[in-house]
């Protein structure tokens, strides 16, 4: 379903028709964060990424922290982009961790209170977009999930593993469709079929970046 329409996940319907009233969009501020940071061998994918989403992120009106150190000013924002490592647990399941390339490694619930009461957070996160069965409880958990849980009103993420080449071609088509005046959600689709096409149809890559929370945004 997802190669042929566009669609989002929700809480539910309960928390949609909430999120509807309540119109969150932010402040206005566009921001990002990518840790640049560098290993021990001296190489960094994020460093090598964060140079190839800089043109997007300039013509597009964002504010870049490449620090090594979760931003301390996000909270508020209409759009955030968070880029980095994510980290399941060893038995497969539950998401567990973000981290850069250097020694950063922050808990989901840290990461998630950094973009509290966002409008749009965008996770370019392996695994970020996953959801498991709660152990003990009727819901789900995951990162995706925790976002949403600390007041923010969409979260586009991949459920599984992301490729670093997909960012630079998904973020670039999306804002371009989002600025248009295209919902969220097919401004997510457009962008993935951008990818799709650029990867022969891989659904790894062309289908990764799905839409959680209210799809039915549009630009503020």
């Amino acid at each position: 379903m997802g190669r042929k329409v566009a669609l989002t996940a929700v809480p539910s319907l309960a928390w949609l028709s909430g999120a509807r009233e309540r119109a969150h969009k932010g402040d206005g501020r566009r921001v990002a964060w990518i840790s640049t940071a560098e290993g021990e061998d001296g190489r960094s994918t994020l460093t090598l990424l964060a140079q190839r989403l800089d043109g997007p992120f300039t013509d597009h009106g964002f504010a870049v922290d490449n620090g090594g150190v979760l931003p301390e000013r996000f909270a508020g924002a209409s759009m955030a982009v968070l880029t980095a490592h994510g980290g399941v647990h060893p038995d497969g399941r539950f998401f567990q961790l973000v981290s850069d390339e250097g020694v950063l490694k922050v808990s989901a619930a840290d990461l998630a209170a950094a973009v509290r009461n966002v409008g749009v957070v965008v996770l370019f996160i392996c695994s970020g977009g996953r959801a498991d069965k709660h152990p003990m409880a009727n819901t789900t958990l995951g990162l995706a999930k925790q976002v949403l849980d600390r007041g923010c009103s969409a979260v586009i993420a991949s459920p599984w593993p992301l490729d670093s080449q997909v960012p630079p071609h998904w973020l670039e088509a999306f804002l371009a469709r989002w600025e248009g005046g295209d919902r969220l959600m097919d401004a997510a689709f457009a962008a993935n079929q951008v990818v799709d096409k650029r990867f022969a149809l891989d659904p790894a890559r062309g289908l990764a970046m799905m839409t959680y929370g209210d799809g039915l945004l549009t630009k503020p």
